[in-house]
């Protein structure tokens, strides 16, 4: 028998870095060729851009949609519109969260860790915040 259930997960600036970092440091470069900073630099680093309100614009070495799309807007909202797609996928690759340390009287809270964020679970992350399913891999 199996139910199914709704979880909240915290998620820091410090996981959005993680993550982005991640994915550019080699998650997505099998199809995106580029990342560009929309506007200034928010961090000191590209990957530092998301999680300060900024956005990264990132081109696709081959287009697949009806339009040849070539590049696509990642920012906070859609980032975090991708990690609920990956936890709320029951065949996604490794769990990514952990119950936060929390007194003994107190509810138990899920967070990320992005210890168990790898390339792959970065590039489907990724993959959901801009189109919404996994097209590429």
């Amino acid at each position: 028998m199996k139910v199914e259930a709704k979880m909240e997960v915290e998620v820091t600036d410090k996981d959005i870095d993680d993550i982005v970092c991640a994915a550019l440091e080699g998650g997505i470069t099998y199809w995106a060729d580029s990342a560009a900073v929309v506007g200034n630099y928010l961090g000191h680093y590209a990957h530092e851009q998301i999680a300060r309100g900024g956005k990264l614009e990132i081109h696709v070495i081959e287009t697949f949609d009806d339009d040849d799309t070539e590049n696509y807007y990642l920012d906070k909202t859609s980032l975090l519109r991708g990690i609920s797609m990956y936890l709320s996928n029951p065949e996604r690759p490794y769990n990514i969260t952990e119950v936060k340390k929390h007194g003994l009287m107190e509810k138990p809270e899920l967070e990320l860790d992005t210890c168990n964020v790898d390339g792959c679970v970065a590039d489907m992350i990724v993959q959901y915040a801009l189109f919404d399913e996994q097209i590429y891999g």
